[in-house]
C-alpha cells in the first residue's frame, strides 16, 4: 500500500471561536467530500454538547 500526506499552512486562529470552527470544519469537509471512502472519525467529538442561550 501507499500513503499520502498533505501537510497545510499553520492555521491562524482569528480569536473568533465560532468563525475559526467554521473555518476548520471546512478544511475537514474538503477532504471528506473529496475521499468519503476514506473518512472514519475515532475521536468521539461532540461528546459535550453546550447549549448556548
Amino acid at each position: 500500500g501507499r500513503h499520502r500526506v498533505e501537510v497545510l499552512p499553520p492555521f491562524e486562529p482569528s480569536g473568533d471561536p465560532v468563525a475559526d470552527l467554521t473555518a476548520l470544519n471546512g478544511i475537514i469537509e474538503q477532504y471528506v467530500r473529496r475521499l468519503p471512502e476514506q473518512w472514519w472519525w475515532w475521536h468521539r467529538r461532540w461528546k459535550h454538547i453546550m447549549h448556548y442561550p
